[in-house]
């Protein structure tokens, strides 16, 4: 550039004479410049070469600026987040007993009765002692997040326990059964537990029952043999009715043998014969007739005529269906003898009995129900937390009539491991208090 612009000038003298020594300064400094600027340009680190683009019409990013990456290590690919409260919604589940039981969708999940099993299953025992039946869960039913993604969604589990127990561990055994199964009972089984339908919902608010009808709990708490509801209805609950007056009977005769006085031992004589006669009498009829509402009625007024000894010295006398013995003892066993027939066809039970009792079971249901999953810090001794995954949880229930021991809630528990592999033996229970 400097040599151009001095040759220029020096044109430029030769036409002007006074302009030649200026022009041959000029060309002589920008001569001087231009070498200069070489020597630095020399002095500079050299350069790499830009890599060529891609071709426009091809989508290569990962080659355009891996340079820009060339020394970090790439991070790896991650899920998209799950929404916290449908990640707890999907690592658990409710199971809530259907109030009124709806079998529509077919044989879905159970607590309670008999389970289904394989053709040629054998009952489990234990040391010659008969499992209890637990629940049948519907795999299909659970979500795929439950249990870490671990365990089948396919078939069914079926839950025993052993009445006994051993260290504080209960014997339990989980099975995995799918294809035709038929149902089948225990060894040696007369009767069977109400069988309810389960509901598999979200186990988000495990602990926050579902909103549903209020029991009138004041009916429930006053138990009188004039109200309809109170009454029986066929001749079960009407043998009921006169089994626990005998029991109370019973209960009176040792009282009175130890502390009565001559009138109070002569007013329970009179009323064990009536009540004896009574009872006598309608079991006659029963062996002709069906339970009929004329029926009821005799044996209703029957029993409020019959008074037994207050044994508190004056010799005074309380009615029969007032004492509040004979109320516990009768209320317990009528209401589960509703229980089995409503389980089995609500609508055999009459509609007095039905609007006492439905309310008090649906809320049992909501109180007593099933877990499976999310449930930490609860392991043996020796395990990790965590390292145990909940296949079950299920409270002492008054609407399925079991306890487990004195304790709140069984949880049978599998380690990850075993569920992975489909080794349901290694699960395991405990009684929580």
């Amino acid at each position: 550039m400097g040599l151009v612009v001095g040759i220029a000038l020096l044109m430029l003298g030769k036409v002007d004479p006074v302009l030649s020594d200026l022009a041959f300064l000029a060309a002589l400094a920008l001569t001087a410049l231009l070498f200069i600027c070489l020597a630095l340009i020399k002095l500079m680190p050299a350069r790499q070469a830009s890599p060529p683009l891609s071709d426009p019409d091809i989508d290569e990013p990962e080659d355009r600026f891996a340079a820009l990456h060339a020394d970090t290590e790439p991070e790896p690919l991650q899920a998209a987040p799950v929404p916290a409260a449908d990640a707890a919604a999907q690592a658990s589940v409710r199971l809530v007993p259907a109030i009124p039981p709806d079998r529509s969708g077919g044989e879905g999940s159970w607590i309670g009765g008999v389970p289904c099993l394989p053709e040629q299953a054998e009952w489990p025992m234990l040391n010659g002692e008969p499992a209890r039946f637990l629940a049948q869960v519907d795999c299909g039913a659970l979500p795929e997040t439950l249990w870490r993604g671990l365990g089948p969604r396919a078939g069914a589990l079926v839950f025993f326990r052993f009445a006994r127990t051993r260290e504080g561990v209960w014997p339990v055994r989980v099975f995995h059964v799918d294809g035709v199964l038929k149902p089948l009972r225990a060894p040696g089984e007369s009767g069977q537990r109400p069988r309810w339908p389960l509901r598999v919902t979200s186990g988000q608010d495990r602990d926050a029952p579902e909103p549903g009808p209020t029991p009138d709990w004041a009916k429930l708490h006053r138990l009188t043999i004039r109200d309809q509801a109170w009454q029986p209805f066929d001749w079960t609950s009407a043998l009921i009715l006169l089994s626990r007056a005998g029991d109370l009977v019973k209960t009176t005769a040792k009282l009175v043998a130890a502390d009565g006085t001559p009138r109070e031992r002569a007013l329970f004589k009179e009323a064990a014969s009536d009540l004896a006669d009574l009872t006598e009498s309608l079991c006659a009829i029963r062996a002709k007739a069906a339970f009929s509402a004329e029926l009821r009625s005799a044996l209703i007024d029957g029993l409020s005529i019959l008074s037994l000894p207050a044994l508190d010295g004056t010799g005074a006398c309380l009615p029969l269906t007032g004492h509040a013995e004979f109320a516990d003892a009768y209320f317990a066993a009528f209401e589960r003898y509703c229980l089995r027939v409503y389980a089995g066809d609500p609508g055999r039970l009459p509609k007095a009995q039905h609007d006492l009792f439905e309310p008090l079971w649906a809320d049992h249901a909501r109180h007593e129900g099933g877990v499976m999953g999310a449930l930490a810090g609860d392991v043996r001794e020796g395990a990790e937390a965590g390292d145990e995954l909940l296949l079950l949880e299920l409270q002492s229930s008054e609407l399925l009539g079991w306890t487990f021991g004195d304790a709140r809630a069984l949880r049978i528990f599998v380690a990850p491991e075993a569920l992975a592999a489909g080794d349901l033996t290694r699960a395991w229970a405990r009684v929580i208090e």
